[in-house]
């Protein structure tokens, strides 16, 4: 008996486990309390799936969540507020708590969201049970200013008296809801089974029966006497908890007066701290402003120059293939010229053939002459000549570095157009050429600065 009492007992409160709290610093209490816990079936411990949390805000309608399939199940609540969580599902009996988030810290007290993990355990319903009394609140959490922290508060003196006649009165209907089933049973396996063969036998059990059962009520009576003695005892120190609370909250009270004090000129000198902290922000922040405008300037300004580069570099290209064309034309000239030179000595020679060889002999009736036929010699290609040095009208240097590159710059003046030389050298060694804005290889630069005398390295 005692056993099924300690149990009831359970069935009918929140089990709060593990309550944890942190702080956040936003304005004006944006923090939360995040609450979050399971409900279990209170005799087989399994988790009630799909369990409903009815959830109100100041006597309206909040929210309505639903445990998962673990009977897991978390919300969020506002700071300075009263709560009340309903759990149900099916034929189970309903449970109500009360949360108040009122009488907390502000923000500024604050590092990060109040958390709390509570556990709700819920039984069946019996029949012919009236529940009325489960109709109210049995529990509450509210915040303790003296711990910093959320407590919870289980019923009070009056309440858990009803309930420990509640539960003594469930206790009761099963013990009957039982014993009327075992009864019927029995009495339907009498009727299968009563003949004249067994009715002797039939007798045997049912006396034996009868002294079983009045053991049995022996012992449910001593289990009865025990649970109604733990009880008592439990009241008693029920009652002299209550008395030891009563003294610690006001000690609490007189601490958090101090406590206030002392946090008004704490706050006083962070609002100091703080505006200073804010001016010396706003100096830093006027700073970085025309340090970007200058930035943003000298930005505009190497973008324009770049421009005029990017143009010169055009119009030098386009100078060079001015030029280039030229140099081809002349090219082509001077072969036409040498082409023509050729035939006109070829055409030379062949005239001076003609004036140095004899005229042919009479012919003699009996002889015949066959005149020598000369061959003139094949004529031998022209050779180029060995590529000669171009001389620049005039050669001029710089050099600087940009970023994370060393730039060497060399222009050549040839027929009044200036040609652009770059040879980059970045820190991490590698090499690059330019002529006139564009990539040109190594080869490349070095076969034009030979060409015009200049040095490579």
């Amino acid at each position: 008996m005692m056993h099924f009492i300690f149990r009831l007992r359970l069935f009918l409160i929140v089990t709060f486990v593990s309550l944890c709290f942190s702080f956040s610093a936003i304005a004006q209490k944006s923090w939360k309390l995040d609450v979050s816990g399971n409900v279990r079936d209170e005799d087989s411990k399994a988790a009630v799936k799909g369990a409903k949390l009815e959830i109100t805000k100041g006597g309206a309608p909040y929210k309505t969540i639903f445990a998962d399939d673990n009977g897991n199940f978390s919300y969020s609540l506002d700071p300075d507020n009263t709560y009340t969580v309903k759990v149900s599902y099916g034929n189970y009996v309903s449970k109500i708590i009360t949360i108040s988030t009122e009488n907390t810290p502000s923000d500024e007290e604050v590092k990060q969201n109040f958390k709390a993990n509570t556990e709700f355990r819920i039984f069946k319903k019996v029949e012919d049970i009236d529940y009325s009394v489960l109709d109210g609140p049995i529990g509450s959490i509210f915040f303790d200013a003296t711990e910093n922290k959320f407590d919870y508060n289980v019923v009070d003196f009056d309440l858990k008296k009803k309930l420990e006649e509640l539960k003594k009165e469930m206790e009761k209907k099963k013990a009957e809801k039982e014993a009327q089933e075992k009864a019927e049973k029995e009495a339907a396996l009498k009727r299968a089974a009563f003949t004249k063969d067994s009715l002797a036998k039939a007798e045997l059990d049912a006396k034996k029966k009868a002294l079983q059962d009045a053991e049995d009520a022996k012992k449910q009576a001593a289990a009865a006497a025990k649970a109604e003695a733990e009880a008592k005892k439990q009241a008693v120190a029920e009652a002299e908890a209550a008395k030891k609370k009563a003294a610690a909250d006001a000690e609490a009270a007189k601490a958090e007066e101090k406590k206030k004090a002392a946090e008004a000129v704490e706050a006083a000198k962070l609002e100091a701290k703080k505006k200073q902290e804010q001016e010396a922000q706003e100096k830093l922040d006027a700073k970085k402003k025309a340090e970007q405008a200058e930035a943003d300037k000298l930005a505009q300004q190497k973008k324009a120059e770049q421009e005029e580069l990017d143009k010169a570099a055009e119009k030098k290209k386009a100078d060079l293939a001015v030029q280039e064309q030229a140099k081809a034309e002349k090219k082509q000239q001077e072969q036409e010229a040498l082409e023509k030179a050729a035939a006109a000595k070829k055409a030379a020679e062949e005239e001076q053939k003609k004036k140095v060889t004899p005229p042919a002999p009479k012919p003699e009736p009996v002889k015949t002459v066959t005149p020598e036929v000369r061959v003139a010699p094949p004529v031998k290609p022209i050779e180029s000549a060995p590529p000669e040095i171009i001389h620049p009208e005039s050669v001029r240097y710089d050099e600087f570095d940009y970023g994370t590159y060393h730039v060497n710059r060399t222009f050549v003046t040839i027929g009044g157009v200036e040609i652009e030389y770059q040879k980059i050298k970045h820190q991490w060694g590698g090499i690059f050429f330019k002529r006139d804005g564009l990539d040109i290889t190594d080869g490349t630069y070095r076969k034009e600065m030979r060409k015009y005398g200049l040095d490579t390295k």
